[in-house]
């Protein structure tokens, strides 16, 4: 199982060295080139983007979009993205909608952070969503969200600001069991993924740290930061995504850095900074299918990817020249079957396609 993360919570709404190449000074990577093949740019009235954060492909390459500020999702099809489908009755439920995620059977999930809710969108009946509420724990402010090896949905709540959030597992069958307590390494979770043994992963921003979260043993969880991964270098840990080999990738916006947790040992870091990998507020991440990542920044509208045979040597797309589609406040990143990397623009109001920029990956995740 690879389940990366696709989405960050907008800034406008929710803001707050060692190894690994991330420490040396050569010169950033040239842009790629976003004509002809290069920045396609999605907006327009038909699509209804309203502070577009949460980004995640399906099974059959469909994107699909949160817009926060607009209280809808925009479904963009294979077949022709400029024919979008909006989702936006009452029956969804939707109240500042934020993450998105799909499930094995096809299924779109969306975490409400103003409702305290989950809607999921059926595969194949779209427009009979079954909206989720009843099953958590109060205060319940649902931000991440991932699917693990089983169908199982996790949930992470940040809670208020006294950092009594919690972790919900939602089973396929609907019954809710809501995990909380600093003593399995819950504080307030934030964002999160699920690595090949069902472990779930979530970062604490709040309590600088990220947490590997056991469900079979919750008491044997791990938690890392300062006090036992010095040179990770946490102040605030943000986007999370785990690739192919078992490695976990978080973005730390505030450090401007991109920190790297070996499988073999997350205690032993590799840090990839701002110097060479122009990271600016750092944010979403993802994995493509050769284990490239890829991490959009907040600001200025950067992309960059950490290539997985040669991570000292990374692409990166930044707004120069011709590239006048890359600008604006990137929080959101998805890559689909063909190898595109999608990804939205929050200021902008729109979701930019790199066309075959990274390798294709199987869709969804898992």
């Amino acid at each position: 199982m690879r389940v990366h993360l696709t989405w960050v919570v907008p800034f406008s709404i929710f803001l707050a060295s060692c190894g690994g190449g991330g420490s040396q000074s050569s010169p950033i990577s040239s842009p790629i080139s976003c004509t002809p093949s290069g920045g396609v740019a999605f907006s327009g009235k038909n699509f209804s983007f309203n502070l577009p954060t949460g980004i995640a492909v399906d099974a059959n390459n469909n994107v699909w979009v949160t817009n926060t500020g607009g209280n809808t999702v925009t479904e963009l099809p294979a077949s022709n993205p400029n024919a979008p489908i909006v989702y936006s009755s009452t029956s969804f439920h939707f109240d500042l909608p934020a993450n998105v995620a799909i499930d094995g059977n096809n299924n779109v999930w969306i975490t409400n952070l103003n409702n305290a809710s989950v809607t999921k969108i059926p595969s194949g009946s779209p427009n009979s969503p079954t909206v989720y509420s009843s099953q958590f724990t109060s205060p319940f402010f649902p931000l991440g969200i991932a699917v693990d090896g089983t169908n199982n949905i996790w949930i992470a709540n940040k809670g208020d600001l006294s950092g009594n959030g919690s972790l919900t597992e939602l089973t396929p069958s609907g019954s809710g069991t809501n995990y909380s307590g600093v003593s399995n390494g819950i504080y307030n979770p934030t964002l999160d993924a699920v690595d090949s043994l069902n472990n779930i992963w979530f970062t604490n921003p709040d309590q600088p740290s990220v947490t590997k979260f056991m469900p079979g043993n919750p008491s044997t969880s791990k938690t890392y930061s300062s006090s036992n991964c010095s040179l990770c270098g946490f102040i605030n840990p943000f986007g999370i995504a785990i690739d192919g080999s078992g490695n976990v990738w978080i973005t730390d916006n505030t450090a401007n850095s991109v920190i790297e947790l070996p499988a073999s040992n997350p205690t032993n870091p590799n840090v990839y900074n701002a110097s060479k990998y122009d990271f600016s507020e750092p944010s979403g991440i993802a994995v493509d299918g050769a284990n490239n990542i890829w991490v959009v920044s907040n600001d200025g509208g950067i992309v960059t990817e950490i290539p997985s045979l040669n991570p000292n040597s990374p692409n990166v797309f930044k707004s120069s020249g011709s590239c006048s589609n890359i600008s604006g406040t990137y929080v959101g990143i998805a890559i689909d079957g063909s190898g595109n990397v999608w990804v939205s623009n929050e200021t902008n109001n729109s979701v930019t396609e790199f066309v075959k920029a990274g390798s294709p990956t199987t869709v969804p995740l898992k």
